[in-house]
Parts: structure tokens; C-alpha cells; sequence
């Protein structure tokens, strides 16, 4: 369960699919479906870049 505002790490393969689930009246509801490669990756840029330095 993640509350808003709050932030999720996680590290998943490019071509993974992410769901995102919510609660609704009748049950669980899938909101959306998303490629993991698709949502931000700035810490592994950042990583990235202190590496190379």
C-alpha cells in the first residue's frame, strides 16, 4: 500500500509491465498498466553518471 505523496522504489527489466491497483466500492480496480521503461529512471542516470566521472 502506498499512501500519496509517498514514493516507490523498485527495479524491474526494460520490457516489464508495472500495474497500478486501486480500491474501489466494487474490489480491487487496475487503474493502469505501464512499461517499466516508461517511468522515470533518475537515480540509475544519476548512478550512471557518477561512474563514468
Amino acid at each position: 500500500m502506498i499512501f500519496p505523496f509517498e514514493l516507490l522504489n523498485f527495479s524491474a527489466p526494460g520490457d516489464a509491465e508495472v500495474e497500478i491497483w486501486s480500491h474501489g466500492i466494487g474490489g480491487p480496480e487496475l487503474v493502469e498498466t505501464l512499461r517499466s521503461r516508461e517511468l522515470n529512471n533518475e537515480e540509475s542516470q544519476e548512478t550512471n553518471m557518477l561512474i563514468s566521472a
